[in-house]
């Protein structure tokens, strides 16, 4: 289990660090430098590591149900590990677009 919560957790950290390099271009192109700063502070220091959260939750399912033999157990800890994930990220998204 250990295992696949730091895999996952590896694969969201790659994948926050590009898509906030796409939102960061985008506010410094579009919106300026105080835009930037401000969704730097947003997406870089306060959900930072929320993607290697998501990742990391459906890498410990992956992992839990590489140790267990029973089929039903197996497709149990990946869904579940799933669904826990979009369930936090849909969470957050909410709260940040409350912020705004």
């Amino acid at each position: 289990m250990l295992d696949g919560l730091v895999y996952g957790g590896m694969v969201g950290l790659g994948f926050a660090t590009a898509e906030n390099y796409i939102y960061y271009i985008d506010a410094l192109q579009n919106r300026g430098w105080y835009a930037l700063f401000e969704l730097f502070i947003l997406r870089g220091i306060v959900f930072g590591l929320s993607h290697a959260m998501y990742s990391g939750i459906v890498g410990a399912g992956f992992g839990m149900a590489r140790h267990t033999l029973d089929t039903r157990k197996r497709i149990s800890y990946i869904i579940g590990g799933l669904i826990t994930a979009y369930c936090i990220h849909v969470y957050t998204i909410l709260a940040v677009n409350h912020l705004d």
